[in-house]
């Protein structure tokens, strides 16, 4: 679909070019739903692009008509989307607030790949303000549910996340073991983006 080949320029970094196929497919359709999509997609190519006020724009235009559409999946992906971009802005208590919103919604609905994936958000903003206690929690709860679900793509997020949590806390045979552990789904499924990333920290 164009959405799909714009969610494929945008992971190209061709954000303009992923914002045409979004506008391309917002003209053929009258379904508020999937135009919802479409604004939140915007919201996220913004975002990855660096322009963090129209990123905003969009993402509350997809939470209010998310919202009046009773969308709740919609909704509670728009939610993190908002998380995140606060938590690139360093504005970590708003950050937390959006994306515990989020998870609420996802739990609720037992969408439970991707409250996994804001339980590690969560991680990573915790982290960030030096909470390492606090962010293990989370990720420890990404294991959980990403191990339940045996997504190896996803559990090698989350043990790196761990690594990574583990070796900014000085525990550097901690963080050794949940990198490896990483490095080792990543080769299994060819993850060539993970690999790159634990083969430089183990390094």
């Amino acid at each position: 679909s164009l959405i799909d080949l714009g969610l494929v320029q945008e992971r190209l970094a061709n954000f303009d070019g992923a914002r045409k196929y979004y506008d391309r497919a917002g003209k053929l359709t009258t379904d508020n739903n999937i135009l919802t999509e479409i604004t939140l997609d915007n919201a996220n190519s913004y975002w990855y692009e660096g322009d963090y006020k129209t990123a905003f724009d969009y993402a509350f235009k997809s939470l209010d008509s998310s919202r009046k559409l009773k969308n709740i999946e919609l909704e509670y992906m728009t939610l993190n989307t908002i998380g995140l971009i606060y938590w690139t802005l360093n504005e970590y208590d708003k950050a937390i607030y959006y994306m515990d919103e989020s998870l609420k919604l996802s739990l609720g609905l037992k969408k439970y790949n991707d409250a996994s994936s804001t339980y590690n958000n969560l991680g990573i903003v915790y982290r960030s303000l030096k909470k390492y206690a606090a962010a293990l929690e989370y990720l420890n709860k990404a294991v959980e549910i990403d191990d339940r679900e045996k997504s190896k793509w996803a559990l090698g997020y989350d043990y790196r996340n761990i690594g990574m949590t583990y070796l900014q806390r000085g525990e550097l045979n901690a963080a050794a073991e949940y990198l490896n552990k990483s490095y080792k789904f990543s080769v299994e499924i060819n993850n060539i983006v993970n690999l790159v990333k634990c083969s430089l920290e183990l390094g």
